[in-house]
């Protein structure tokens, strides 16, 4: 990760090395379909905690995405679990109550 201090704020971005090599897993692997679904949301996870911008997520998940076609995949495999990652990587997360947090505190 790239950590940049501008006019008294912290601003991040994924930071891949220049001669990253995107060794992924190919289609062809013995790996069950649910691998590359966790490995394709866990990275849009990352993606999306570590960059400031939104630009940033979305080109590191385009990126991800065509390193993925040129590992071999086909398009209609993973485009689906793309979006799905998306549609639920901009859902609210639901916040504990207050009264959740008192309770656990006097067990």
């Amino acid at each position: 990760m790239t950590i940049l201090i501008i006019d008294d704020r912290i601003e991040t971005r994924t930071f891949q090395k220049a001669m990253n090599l995107y060794l992924y897993l190919p289609p062809s692997s013995a790996h069950t379909r649910s691998v590359i679904k966790g490995l394709i949301y866990g990275l849009m996870s990352h993606y999306k905690a570590q960059n400031t911008y939104r630009r940033d997520y979305i080109f590191f998940t385009m990126l991800l995405f065509c390193c993925l076609l040129a590992c071999g995949w086909q398009h209609e495999v993973i485009y689906p679990t793309f979006i799905d990652a998306a549609e639920r990587l901009e859902r609210p997360r639901p916040q504990p109550s207050a009264k959740a947090s008192n309770n656990d505190e006097m067990q």
